[in-house]
């Protein structure tokens, strides 16, 4: 009995570790709806073992919250924003195009140290943008712990 009661008290003190993944900064040639499209492409193939991913809607309510701008945010402001959202990390993304190619870098940032804990990223003709941000997806995903 002891056991199963120790067992339940251990269970309601772990806290899911969760992640939230901003918008990705973009250059000068990609438009918004084409970033949009981007993002939400590696959002919807990112999955790190053992996280939850934090509701997108609640990511830009705290952005518009704390009066953050979407993207271009600096550890400091990183940080704070994770902590509201009781995030362990948060990915942030750029991408832009030159001469016909896409180059996408990705980072995650650890909250409670404010380092870059994974990176990934590639350069690649616009014909191979999903295959590519799919696999770029796994890789970060791949090295996070």
């Amino acid at each position: 009995m002891f056991f199963f009661a120790a067992l339940c008290m251990a269970t309601l003190t772990v806290q899911a570790q969760k992640y939230a993944v901003l918008e990705f900064e973009t250059g000068s040639k990609i438009d918004t709806e084409e970033a949009e499209n981007i993002t939400h492409l590696f959002l919807t193939n990112f999955h790190p073992a053992r996280y939850s991913e934090i509701d997108r809607q609640r990511v830009n309510s705290a952005i518009s919250e704390l009066g953050f701008p979407a993207t271009g945010l600096d550890h400091q402001q990183l940080t704070k924003l994770g902590r509201m959202l009781e995030a362990s990390f948060i990915v942030v993304g750029s991408m832009s195009e030159k001469s016909g190619e896409y180059s996408v870098d990705v980072q995650a940032i650890d909250i409670s140290t404010g380092t870059t804990v994974a990176t990934a990223g590639d350069t690649f003709k616009k014909s191979k943008c999903r295959k590519k941000v799919i696999s770029i997806a796994g890789k970060l995903a791949g090295k996070i712990k």
